[in-house]
C-alpha cells in the first residue's frame, strides 16, 4: 500500500504514468471523452435533456435556517461508451494490465463519479467491454485471453 500518493506499484505507474522526481513515466493509456449515445432512447422516454436538476434543502442544527441548493446531475439510464486505447509495450505484460484495469473498473462500480456518492449520485456500470487491435500485431491468442479478462 502506497504511504504518499507518489508511491504507487510499478504495475500502476507503468500504466498510468507518473510525474515522480527522477522517475517520469507516460502513461500508455488514454481515455477518450464520453457523450451520451442513447440520447433519442431517454428523449422517448419524456426527457427533456441530458441532465436534470434536484433541488435540496439542509437544516442547520444550530440555527435552525435553511440553506437551498440546487444540483444538476446526468439522468438515469444514460449510456456512455468508453474507448480507451492502450498502448503494447510487451505482449507478456498485457494479461497483467488488462487485470489491472478491469479490477480498476470493478472498483470504480463500487465507488462513484463526482459530488454526493453518499446520496447514491454518480454510481455506474460498466458493461460489454471488448478489446481489439488497431495499429499493429499482437497475438489472436493473447487477444483472447485479454477480451476473456474484460468479460468477467
Amino acid at each position: 500500500m502506497a504511504e504518499k500518493p507518489d508511491d504507487d506499484a510499478d504495475c500502476l505507474t507503468d500504466l498510468f504514468g507518473s510525474a515522480k522526481k527522477n522517475n517520469v513515466k507516460t502513461s500508455r493509456l488514454l481515455f477518450s471523452d464520453m457523450f451520451i449515445s442513447n440520447m433519442d432512447e431517454l428523449k422517448h422516454a419524456g426527457l427533456t435533456g441530458a441532465t436534470e436538476v434536484k433541488f435540496e434543502n439542509s437544516i442547520s442544527r444550530t440555527t435552525a435556517v435553511a440553506n437551498p441548493r440546487q444540483i444538476e446531475r446526468v439522468v438515469r439510464g444514460a449510456l456512455f461508451p468508453v474507448q480507451l486505447i492502450y498502448e503494447v509495450k510487451e505482449e507478456e505484460h498485457m494479461l497483467q494490465d488488462f487485470e489491472i484495469i478491469k479490477q480498476g473498473f470493478r472498483l470504480l462500480e463500487y465507488d462513484y463519479l463526482g459530488g454526493n456518492g453518499s446520496r447514491g449520485y454518480g454510481r455506474i456500470k460498466i458493461s460489454d467491454l471488448q478489446a481489439e487491435v488497431v495499429i499493429g500485431d499482437v497475438s489472436e491468442e493473447i487477444m483472447e485471453q485479454c477480451n476473456e479478462i474484460l468479460s468477467r
